[in-house]
């Protein structure tokens, strides 16, 4: 579904059919910086990329890295992705499963000849670290948000013992764009607050219009 955003209001402007039918409970969606790609991942393990024209609302090219499982014990739990800013790298969270006691932070070369052959695992955490968020910063780093879950109780909220390098701290990929990404595990630290899966997911709200674009009404 496709909502237009006018000075007045807002409406569905259309729908679009594409694509594999999704069947996870967990489906996360990110665009590009520059709001010309579009990312996909599941729990069930679809890992797709789009590109999607911004002035139409449509997406297009669709290109899959993989499509998702039925088979329980399989399920990846990809958790979020994110393009490097110059759109060459997909990062991609992979969190802890009942199968795996670790959480991955993965990168795939989008410019490979073949990109899932391409997938690099830059950092694997064992439990208690569940991997969650990744998002793009406007300094241009990426951050990696990973959860604590204490021994042999529930994480959240946090008790008030528990202070660590895991959820004090952010991970950060200093140069997204190159090949040295220089991804530093635990390396931002939060002041004495504590974080959980999440960060802030907001889309960069200064594209403002392309350049000869016709704006659709």
């Amino acid at each position: 579904m496709y909502f237009l955003v006018t000075p007045d209001s807002i409406y569905l402007h259309h729908t679009q059919n594409i694509g594999d039918v999704v069947q996870s409970s967990l489906y996360r969606i990110e665009a590009s910086h520059d709001g010309s790609k579009v990312a996909c991942v599941t729990n069930k393990g679809l890992m797709s990329v789009y590109d999607f024209d911004r002035c139409n609302g449509s997406l297009y090219n669709e290109f899959y890295l993989e499509h998702e499982t039925t088979n329980f014990n399989l399920f990846p739990f990809y958790w979020d992705c994110e393009f490097s800013p110059n759109k060459r790298y997909l990062y991609v969270s992979q969190a802890y499963s009942p199968f795996d006691t670790a959480s991955y932070l993965l990168r795939f070369d989008l410019q490979a000849a073949n990109i899932g052959a391409s997938r690099d695992t830059l950092f694997a955490t064992e439990f208690s670290a569940i991997g969650g968020l990744i998002e793009l910063a406007p300094d241009g780093k990426i951050y990696w948000s990973c959860a604590y879950n204490p021994p042999n109780t529930w994480y959240y909220p946090y008790p008030d013992s528990a202070h660590n390098y895991i959820n004090e701290n952010l991970s950060v990929i200093n140069y997204p764009d190159s090949s040295f990404c220089d991804f530093q595990p635990y390396s931002f630290y939060l002041g004495g607050k504590r974080t959980y899966y999440g960060l802030p997911n907001n889309p960069n709200y200064e594209l403002g219009p392309l350049l000869g674009a016709l704006v659709i009404r």
